[in-house]
């Protein structure tokens, strides 16, 4: 995720192909425990930072708050694909604005998508 470097929805580009980054954050919300998500939001990776946000979120961590906190004073530029659009949007916005990770489309992903795709990235 660190080399790649971008935030993505769950579907991305002009054939709306499933993103390996959104597949990778699936993994990590379902392979990294909170303290692990929370080292993350200190990673040098801005990318990083804004999937574990979005992880602590999803999972209702109790400092949430505290690391939204945080993020929001980071204004460093992230390359971002949501469906076919795309460009640097700064952490604080994509903290305010993460829509495009709700609860119920990430249960759903969560049960349908293939374990061994992980694999594959």
């Amino acid at each position: 995720m660190r080399k790649d470097g971008e935030v993505t929805s769950y579907a991305t580009g002009y054939n709306a192909k499933i993103s390996k980054q959104y597949l990778r954050f699936l993994f990590l919300l379902e392979t990294l425990n909170n303290n692990e998500l929370l080292e993350l939001t200190k990673d040098s990776s801005g990318c990083l930072r804004v999937y574990a946000y979005a992880c602590l979120d999803y999972k209702r961590c109790k400092e949430i708050n505290k690391i939204k906190f945080v993020l929001m004073q980071d204004t460093s530029l992230v390359p971002v694909m949501i469906g076919c659009g795309g460009g640097n949007v700064n952490i604080k916005y994509l903290v305010q604005k993460v829509t495009f990770y709700n609860r119920k489309s990430i249960k759903s992903q969560l049960k349908d998508y293939p374990r061994e795709w992980i694999f594959d990235l």
